[in-house]
């Protein structure tokens, strides 16, 4: 789906443009708050689903990369599987997290969760203005009303 891909600069300049209000047509403005509301609403449930999966998949893989680290993973079928060269340094048991933690496979993952995470934020914002809209519309048209002697 084209949504999950977008990245943080897309929301924005999507935002950028569905955030104008049509100072003329403020009725039509109204009406689309539901259009807006379930357009951002979609983008955040995607976004935090791929974001829950990427956190399932660094709590896997930083088990597996325990395992490798510590020399358990040597025979050729597991390292088929898993994509990697024998691991014959010896490292004690209280410094295979450092090892975990460094990782290149896995701090690409924590990149990829980091920008998740704020795709997540900005998407929530995003959904507190969509919530307001018909606050902020309502109050502009009382303003013209009051502006305009009505």
């Amino acid at each position: 789906d084209m949504m999950i891909l977008m990245k943080l600069e897309e929301i924005y300049e999507m935002w950028d443009k569905d955030a104008k209000y049509d100072d003329l047509n403020l009725d039509a403005d109204s009406l689309n708050i539901s259009s807006l509301h379930a357009k951002y609403n979609r983008l955040l449930s995607e976004t935090g689903s791929q974001l829950r999966a990427c956190h399932i998949q660094r709590k896997s893989r930083s088990s597996l990369l325990r395992d490798y680290y510590l020399g358990n993973l040597n025979n050729p079928d597991d390292l088929e599987r898993i994509g990697r060269l024998p691991f014959l340094q010896k490292v004690l048991k209280n410094e295979v997290q450092g090892y975990v933690d460094a990782d290149d496979e896995l701090l690409k993952l924590e990149s990829r969760i980091a920008v998740l995470e704020e795709k997540v934020e900005v998407i929530v914002e995003i959904m507190k203005c969509i919530h307001k809209r018909g606050y902020d519309i309502k109050s502009a048209i009382e303003w013209r009303k009051f502006t305009n002697g009505f």
